[in-house]
């Protein structure tokens, strides 16, 4: 038999309104901790090395044989790197803009709210709705330097915005989202700091 955790909740935070600019660095540390920014360097890393070497093979051409060839040759070239530079860059365009849009329609995140902090569930409440989430609903959690963000099972993103912590709320959320979600609790380190 499950008994809920009704007692009072380890941390609570009150006042939080979410801004645009945090839900793009949430994104932003989401595809740092996903590995999506390592693809995309990747597939630019790719199409340059292959235009390299397409280059190198169609100043064979001009100086082996005529227009005909070099003309078939540097239409393919540059169509595939084309293709790789659009997946590489567009594809930032449009992650950045369906954030952009989903800030925009989601009035929850733009009212303030109180997030409560129990063992077995995380309560988001706001003067007009209420949502309730179980710590086994999250699947990834990822800490910044100044965001904690929940990724849930079904897709949905969840900020938690240190600027409205206390550091002993911080040191709190931090242990216990490293203790429960041990595998898919990762730091986001900045790249120019070191250990």
């Amino acid at each position: 038999m499950y008994i809920e955790d009704t007692g009072t909740p380890f941390v609570r935070i009150e006042g939080q309104v979410l801004k645009e600019e945090t839900c793009m660095l949430a994104n932003q540390s989401v595809q740092k901790s996903t590995g999506k920014n390592r693809l995309r360097f990747l597939v630019a890393a790719v199409a340059v090395v292959l235009l390299a070497a397409a280059l190198v093979r169609l100043a064979q051409l001009v100086a082996d044989s005529g227009f005909l060839a070099i003309a078939q040759q540097l239409t393919a070239v540059l169509f595939f790197f084309f293709v790789f530079m659009l997946f590489a860059f567009v594809s930032v365009r449009e992650e950045e803009s369906a954030v952009k849009k989903s800030y925009v329609t989601n009035p929850f995140v733009k009212q303030e709210y109180t997030l409560s902090f129990y063992k077995e569930f995380f309560l988001f409440e706001s003067e007009h709705e209420k949502r309730k989430l179980s710590r086994t609903d999250i699947k990834k959690c990822i800490e910044s330097q100044s965001l904690f963000i929940l990724l849930s099972k079904s897709g949905h993103m969840y900020i938690v915005d240190k600027a409205f912590c206390k550091k002993q709320q911080i040191a709190a959320l931090h242990a216990y989202f490293k203790n429960t979600y041990v595998r898919g609790f990762v730091e986001v380190k900045p790249w120019n700091k070191r250990k």
